[in-house]
């Protein structure tokens, strides 16, 4: 009879892949398994609670209102609102003077048009609610927008520490045609 390769009677056995045996079913299980097995089981477990815990902590303090941030929010909506008006009335003057070239759309003729060209995608006041009205609102914080083609009103609302501003642009083309008819 011939030996069978991978048995001797010193060393642990070798597993009959025939027999459906794999490699570790023979093996004495010693006690730097446990300690791995421990390792990896306790390991994955400071994982899942480093991954999940943490921002489950963490959120909802960065989700509280923080009264500067709010603030900032409200005057750098005015800034921006400012800013397109200016730019809107430039443009539509310099394409009535042939200055510009392209399309350039008609300015609005009210405060909803206004609203609508400046906030299309319905930002928020810190407060809540839309953050361009055609009043001011000191207690949401939304910026008060009102006027036509010709003058545009933009209020800063009195909003926590913010003092009242109210910024009124003019149409240079439409002031210009109206003082010489």
């Amino acid at each position: 009879m011939i030996p069978r390769l991978g048995y001797h009677s010193d060393v642990a056995p070798v597993a009959d892949v025939e027999r459906g045996e794999s490699c570790g079913d023979n093996l004495p299980e010693d006690s730097d398994t446990k300690k791995s097995r421990w390792l990896i089981v306790t390991g994955t477990a400071g994982l899942l609670a480093l991954i999940f815990g943490v921002p489950a902590v963490l959120v909802p303090f960065v989700m509280l209102d923080v009264p500067e941030r709010s603030r900032m929010k409200v005057v750098t909506l005015h800034q921006q609102t400012i800013s397109t008006v200016e730019r809107d009335f430039e443009k539509y003057t310099d394409y009535l003077k042939g200055r510009s070239f392209g399309r350039v759309a008609e300015l609005p003729v009210d405060s909803h048009g206004w609203i609508e060209l400046i906030n299309p995608m319905g930002r928020k006041a810190p407060g809540g609610g839309p953050a361009l009205l055609p009043e001011p609102d000191s207690h949401t914080g939304a910026v008060g927008l009102s006027g036509d083609q010709h003058e545009v009103r933009i209020s800063l609302p009195a909003y926590r520490s913010l003092e009242p501003v109210t910024v009124t642009i003019t149409n240079p083309e439409k002031a210009s045609a109206s003082l010489n008819p």
